[in-house]
């Protein structure tokens, strides 16, 4: 059987071709002129496959971190430990958090009191003014026609020149009193105020709407941290209760145990062999009675330098994992070659 072999970090290449012609002497019968008879077999055999080795891993994880600090309230697993979907990992005190979104609530109350006084008395102003406004051009109407009879009755010599003057100032006088009014209303005395404490309440509403949306992780339920994949585990888990956490923190990682792929690293000079699709036999160091079929997915652009020796990274699917093999085993690779 001829194998490409990787041993203690070395790789052999062995291609043997055996071709037997075996010369089988048949003794039962003879020809009569005494020659025998010859088989020829031709016993040629060609098995060719890359060896490596590799290790299982994920091909999806998530990291776990809060936009917002809190105190560890109670580890509920273990570092390492499998979870499943839905299943609180840790709960979190986040005090500390709700007192500083009631202070905020409480702030945007008190602005929006503010804003909703400042309407109602802008509201009066704007009433009594509009009301004054109304009763001065009535009053300037009629001193507008008083004026008019008065200049009528001057004409026809009934009253004095001094008479009439005294009706131009009234009237120019009711006529300032419109015009001001008119300015007041349309300024709307307090409007100013109130456009600024709008704005405030508008802002204290935007903060308070980014600071709630920190809690809107969908990995965090009532002040717990819950396992996203249907078959998970723990990783990375360092914290203890009463531990603060700050806002980005990595609080631990949760791999996809559903997930399992194996990375190997291949010998560049026998790279050329290894394609996409090339089929692959996984054995487990754990236990060598098993064995796993795979592919081989992905073969990396770089090659890479490692104790000395040039490599090249390939990932391998899993087309028959179980709950035997678990993330960072080390297996025996078999690649396939075409």
């Amino acid at each position: 059987m001829n194998m490409k072999k990787l041993h203690s970090g070395e790789m052999k290449k062995t291609v043997l071709v055996l071709t037997l012609l075996a010369t089988l002497t048949l003794t039962a019968c003879s020809s009569a002129n005494g020659e025998t008879e010859v088989e020829e077999v031709d016993l040629s055999a060609v098995s060719q496959q890359v060896e490596a080795f590799g290790r299982v891993n994920v091909s999806e994880e998530m990291s776990v971190s809060l936009d917002v600090s809190a105190r560890v309230a109670e580890v509920m697993v273990k570092d390492g430990q499998q979870v499943m979907a839905g299943e609180p990992v840790l709960a979190l005190d986040l005090t500390d958090f709700q007192y500083q979104t009631e202070d905020l609530k409480g702030e945007l109350a008190v602005a929006q009191a503010e804003v909703r006084a400042q309407a109602a008395e802008l509201g009066q102003e704007t009433d009594r003014l509009a009301k004054d406004l109304a009763f001065a051009e009535e009053e300037l109407a009629q001193s507008q026609k008083d004026l008019e009879t008065r200049l009528a009755l001057q004409e026809a010599g009934a009253i004095s020149q001094e008479e009439v003057d005294q009706y131009r100032r009234e009237t120019a006088s009711r006529e300032k009193q419109v015009q001001d009014l008119s300015l007041r209303l349309n300024q709307q005395s307090g409007i100013q105020q109130l456009t600024i404490g709008r704005e405030k309440v508008a802002a204290l509403e935007g903060r308070l709407q980014r600071m709630e949306e920190r809690l809107n992780q969908f990995f965090l339920e009532e002040q717990h941290i819950l396992c996203p994949y249907d078959r998970g585990a723990v990783v990375n888990l360092e914290l203890k209760e009463g531990d603060r956490v700050d806002a980005g923190q990595r609080l631990l990682r949760f791999i996809n145990l559903d997930t399992l792929v194996v990375e190997a690293d291949v010998l560049e000079e026998f790279i050329r062999d290894v394609h996409i699709g090339s089929k692959v036999t996984l054995v487990p160091a754990a236990d060598r009675s098993r064995s796993y079929e795979g592919k081989v997915t992905v073969i990396s652009d770089t090659a890479f330098v490692i104790n000395n020796e040039t490599v090249v990274p390939v990932t391998i699917s899993l087309e028959n994992p179980d709950t035997f093999l678990r993330p960072n085993f080390n297996v025996d690779v078999f690649i396939e070659m075409p």
